[in-house]
């Protein structure tokens, strides 16, 4: 997309869309949110090697498919009046930037080149699940899925219930983890992720589960229904100790070493 029309075709036609929108500009690169400070030559070696990296996963990411009800959308300023008037429109000041936007409003941005292609990679799988979900994985988004997934006895450990925000960078960095435990510890515990969408939906699930706050880390006995830990929702690093501490503290045993090192690998 070049001008505002543009987008708004592309938003109009497809409302029921995520998309992800990769902003740059061809007189900037700016390294994040700071500005002029941070501030490189656009053509300088360093700009050019991370530039590169942003545009080749951008551009695998929308070659790859499998992604419905996503579109990706490429827009790069040339200073001129056009350019301008869509960079205010969405509001971008630091070139480059990476935007999720969805029911006509970004949902998450990133500002800056630093870190943006791992942004891109995290925001796609926070915002845009593969068809079926993730494996071992369940999203709650109503109060009524809330007491299902809680109180009802399985046979596993644990039950894990982590509470997310779209518009929270911390959210979206952790949820990689988690789509990774989920997986690998299926069978010991059964693991649910709640956004905050700050619909009424969304808020009768958080007061279902006691949580005004947000993000936030629930941990239940999956037998007993026994609260075993409540927390802020951990860093990535920490989300998996927290998980493995709990198991322990149910069990009287850690993991098997076969899974531990599964979540190593």
């Amino acid at each position: 997309v070049s001008t505002c029309d543009e987008l708004k075709d592309q938003l109009r036609s497809r409302p029921d869309d995520l998309f992800i929108t990769l902003v740059q500009a061809t007189d900037k690169c700016e390294a994040g949110p700071m500005g002029e400070s941070q501030a490189w030559d656009a053509t300088g070696p360093q700009a050019m090697v991370e530039k590169a990296a942003l545009d080749d996963a951008f551009g695998a990411m929308a070659g790859a498919g499998g992604r419905p009800n996503v579109t990706f959308l490429s827009f790069t300023s040339d200073g001129g009046a056009a350019a301008g008037a869509l960079a205010t429109r969405l509001e971008v000041g630091v070139f480059p930037s990476v935007l999720f936007i969805r029911d006509a409003r970004v949902a998450l941005r990133h500002e800056g080149l630093f870190g943006a292609a791992e942004t891109l990679a995290d925001g796609a799988m926070f915002f845009a699940a593969p068809p079926g979900g993730y494996p071992g994985l369940q999203e709650i988004e109503t109060a009524e899925e809330a007491i299902a997934f809680r109180d009802t006895p399985t046979s596993d450990v644990l039950k894990v219930v982590v509470i997310l925000d779209k518009t929270h960078h911390a959210s979206v960095k952790t949820f990689p983890a988690l789509v990774r435990l989920a997986d690998v510890l299926q069978g010991k515990a059964a693991f649910a992720r709640v956004v905050h969408t700050y619909t009424p939906e969304s808020d009768a699930a958080l007061k279902e589960l006691h949580v005004i706050y947000v993000p936030k880390l629930l941990i239940y006995n999956a037998r007993t229904g026994e609260e075993v830990l409540r927390t802020v929702s951990p860093s990535p690093y920490d989300l998996q100790g927290l998980v493995m501490n709990a198991y322990e503290q149910v069990t009287g045993e850690p993991l098997d070493a076969e899974t531990v090192a599964a979540l190593s690998s």
